[in-house]
């Protein structure tokens, strides 16, 4: 994203008449760190920074609700928790109750499966063999992949395997909440996921590997941690490492329950 318009977001809190302003900007963005001394109040440095990640591999980087504690620290709060909470209500219980089978693997799809660092047949492979493992599978869905989700189904002919789409956030946190290990890449069904206290293999993408997974990391929940292969390798070794993460975390879920 071009500077002037990450310096235009910092600009924009002044517009609200907020007393208070808090916010925070990236080591260095110098142009957003200007701006922020100008238009707020109060603000962090955060180190999350994709160069810097690489280059210091020995210093950690926050995760993402660590970074907002901050702000809230900032803002005079005293009583903090790092909990994920999303208000599930007893119809998202019963909706799940009603589609999804207790210990169901979940794969949530989204277009950086399908990008050209995996793809529509490796996806395909991954979804067989996920049904292969004598578990229900569960595959959610948004507006964002109807297309390659609708010739997925269409190639994958298991019964063991439901299809859900386009659900509320509730009733699809009620239906990752009944799955014994959630599988996806760097979205948010990691976040969700982790908010039901759900196990989570997530698949970051290569480039800005080390700053993603740990800024975007499942946060307090057994997971596995992957990284796609490079454009051109084959995906065979992380469909691989997909299933047995998923087979291992679930087992450990189930035994758990």
């Amino acid at each position: 994203m071009p500077s002037s318009v990450r310096t235009t977001v910092v600009e924009m809190p002044p517009w609200t008449g907020a007393r208070r302003r808090l916010g925070y900007v990236y080591r260095r963005r110098y142009l957003s760190r200007i701006a922020a001394r100008i238009f707020l109040t109060d603000h962090c440095i955060s180190e999350a920074d994709p160069e810097l990640a690489d280059r210091y591999p020995d210093r950690p980087v926050a995760h993402e609700v660590e970074q907002v504690l901050a702000l809230v620290t900032l803002a005079g709060g005293s009583t903090l928790t790092d909990r994920l909470v999303l208000g599930i209500g007893e119809d998202d219980r019963e909706f799940a109750r009603a589609r999804v089978p207790a210990g169901s693997i979940a794969l949530n799809l989204a277009p950086r499966w399908f990008a050209a660092n995996f793809g529509f047949e490796a996806t395909s492979t991954l979804v067989r063999r996920l049904a292969s493992m004598q578990r229900d599978v569960i595959v959610t869905y948004g507006n964002d992949v109807p297309d390659a989700a609708a010739r997925l189904r269409d190639a994958v002919s298991a019964p063991n395997v439901t299809w859900l789409s386009g659900l509320p956030l509730l009733h699809w946190a009620a239906a990752l909440a009944r799955c014994s290990v959630v599988v996806t890449v760097d979205t948010g069904a990691t976040h969700v996921a982790s908010a039901v206290g759900v196990p989570v293999v997530t698949v970051f993408e290569r480039e800005y590997f080390r700053l993603s997974s740990q800024e975007w990391a499942p946060w307090r929940v057994p997971s596995s941690i992957l990284c796609k292969p490079p454009v051109g390798a084959a995906p065979d070794t992380l469909i691989d490492d997909i299933v047995a993460a998923a087979g291992r975390l679930s087992t450990s879920s189930t035994q758990a329950r």
